[in-house]
């Protein structure tokens, strides 16, 4: 069922009803559509706004946040349980945040060094709580891993991933610029790696009906489920898959694939 209007801009400042119709009029995502796969690509330009946006938001009004729901999604991959009897010597995560989600399989997982990618990663390290801005990359209990290097681009200036044992990447797409060029970037992970990946799945006709009267400025691509799903079946053999339907919400997936 349609809904009303909602706005929300660099400021993170949300408005609704008639003054976001006007907004939202104004300035919205529909251009970006694509025939049956939501919002997969965006511009450079829009992009940078969404970059912009989420700056503002860690580095100016979140200041005080501790985490980004990184022990939820410990709890939905039942604490990475499929991977613990792995050793990795390096790992990597993709669209790090301020604290990673590499600080709480750190606690579980044997990981010798990591690497952190994410556009904002050299400006993350002012966050008073920011995981590696030691230098090292801190986990709940105190343990200290190796920050090996950190990469301030998007993921789509990624060469390869394929000297990587294990490639993190959760809740990172909705901020991206092409999620084709994404998935170009996952392929080149080595034979028999290891990908932990979590999402939303968004319906085509639910983000074309929305995207008219809806502006999310942090948030550029909305990307359909069965596109996404698809993508991951190429390349990944599953070792674990959980989707999970919410009520009101988009439905998500967590999975951990070993590269085919």
């Amino acid at each position: 069922m349609r809904s009303g209007y909602f706005y929300a801009d660099e400021n993170w400042s949300p408005v609704s009803g008639p003054e976001a119709e006007e907004l939202v009029k104004a300035r919205n995502d529909a251009h970006f559509l694509s025939d049956d796969s939501g919002v997969i690509r965006v511009s450079r330009e829009r992009w940078e706004q969404a970059s912009a946006a989420e700056r503002n938001g860690w580095l100016t009004l979140w200041t005080k946040a501790k985490t980004d729901r990184n022990e939820t999604h410990s709890h939905m991959f039942d604490g990475y349980s499929e991977l613990r009897k792995y050793h990795f010597q390096s790992a990597i995560e993709l669209g790090c945040g301020p604290f990673t989600n590499l600080a709480t399989m750190g606690d579980i997982l044997s990981i010798g060094e990591c690497h952190l990618l994410d556009p904002l990663v050299n400006d993350y390290v002012s966050h008073e709580h920011c995981r590696y801005k030691t230098g090292k990359l801190v986990t709940a209990s105190g343990k200290e891993i190796p920050v090996a290097n950190r990469y301030g681009v998007p993921i789509e200036d990624v060469q390869s991933l394929s000297r990587f044992p294990l490639v993190v990447m959760i809740n990172v797409i909705e901020h991206c610029i092409d999620a084709e060029r994404i998935f170009e970037v996952i392929s080149t992970m080595a034979q028999g790696t290891f990908f932990v990946f979590h999402d939303k799945l968004y319906k085509h006709d639910e983000v074309a009906e929305a995207a008219s009267r809806i502006f999310d400025i942090g948030h550029p691509l909305k990307v359909d489920g069965k596109y996404l799903t698809s993508k991951l079946r190429s390349l990944f053999d599953p070792v674990f898959w959980r989707t999970v339907q919410t009520s009101g919400r988009q439905d998500e997936i967590y999975m951990i694939g070993r590269r085919l």
